[in-house]
């Protein structure tokens, strides 16, 4: 599918990669962008910027708690679209999960379970979606330089670059993509031997 053109809604789009997905889709050319936040008020500037393209919504897709943020609320928003996707002829839905939706990195226990169910959901509406013309793209970075990971060791995605990937992914028709090399090589690692990948994660688990 061609981003010039389309109607797109991003969630979490006041910051991170939410963000760069605004600023990306708008150079691709998309036609309205509905960026949605649960305050609005914080995507003003990019309202602004974009002279109309870009409409900020209220949207709160779930509360704090990890497994529902990252689980129930895409599966939510899947299921709120879906009909009105078909109703257009299908479409496409980006979901961005990580690479901890492979392999549990044990530092991050519960975020890489949530992420497991978020891939498998994934899996699910994308074989569900499918005969009525919605294509359904798993994004599976490794750490991205957001918020959420000021303390995170380098190397970090930059959130623009993360973004640029899952839109080339949109338009070649891509199911799976891994941006950055720590996501490249960790799927790499895990086609190989995906029992050594975990053994190996394991060991940075905090004494």
């Amino acid at each position: 599918m061609q981003i010039a053109g389309k109607v797109v809604l991003v969630t979490g789009a006041n910051r991170g990669v939410g963000r760069a997905f605004v600023e990306a889709l708008a150079a691709r050319g998309a036609a309205k962008i509905y960026a949605g936040a649960r305050d609005p008020a914080r995507l003003a500037d990019l309202a602004a910027r974009f002279n109309g393209k870009v409409e900020p919504v209220k949207l709160d897709i779930t509360s704090v708690a990890e497994i529902e943020t990252n689980y129930l609320g895409p599966l939510a928003m899947c299921r709120a679209f879906a009909p009105v996707l078909k109703a257009n002829g299908g479409g496409v839905i980006v979901n961005m999960l990580s690479i901890a939706a492979r392999v549990n990195l044990p530092m991050y226990g519960s975020l890489s379970a949530s992420k497991a169910a978020a891939l498998s959901m994934t899996q699910g509406v994308r074989a569900e979606l499918a005969a009525q013309g919605t294509f359904v793209v798993a994004v599976m970075p490794g750490a991205i330089d957001t918020e959420m990971e000021p303390n995170f060791p380098p190397p970090k995605l930059p959130p623009a670059e993360a973004a640029r990937i899952a839109l080339d992914a949109v338009e070649q028709g891509l199911e799976d993509v891994y941006p950055g090399d720590m996501a490249a090589a960790m799927s790499q690692g895990l086609a190989a031997d995906a029992k050594a990948v975990e053994k190996d994660l394991a060991k940075y688990l905090p004494l």
